[in-house]
């Protein structure tokens, strides 16, 4: 007993066309640009390069000022700021913990205010106190 309906009951097998996507590459899973036209892959590999540039410089910069503290909290900026044992561990913990509670409202911000303004601006609010901090160290 056949379970086709009367509609498929005169169709010849033979006729049917079975379309498939192409078989995509392990690799587009990981990186989605091999599947797309030579032009569309060129330019999101500009659009890649340029934005892990950029990325990769202000994570090398970050970095290096985290170190510079701890170069100048052992040579000598602890008797300065009279700090002792673990409080700069506590300061840097509590910072990093911000940084990534931070970045939460601000990337959501970033989908309702253009980024061309909110990141000079938050460039802005991070350096007027820095700068300002500057002033009262003799």
């Amino acid at each position: 007993m056949s379970l086709k309906s009367p509609a498929e009951a005169h169709v010849d097998p033979a006729t049917q066309i079975i379309q498939k996507e192409p078989k995509r590459k392990w690799v587009s899973y990981i990186w989605d640009t091999f599947d797309k036209s030579p032009e569309e892959r060129r330019l999101l590999f500009k659009l890649d390069s340029a934005i892990l540039t950029f990325a990769s410089l202000g994570y090398f910069i970050k970095y290096l000022d985290q170190i510079n503290i701890n170069n100048a909290f052992v040579s000598g900026m602890k008797e300065d700021l009279g700090m002792y044992g673990n409080e700069l561990n506590y300061m840097q913990t509590c910072w990093n913990i911000g940084y990534v509670i931070g970045e939460i409202p601000s990337n959501i911000l970033l989908t309702r205010v253009k980024p061309r303004y909110w990141i000079p601006a938050m460039e802005v609010r991070r350096l007027v106190p820095l700068h300002k901090s500057s002033l009262l160290t003799p």
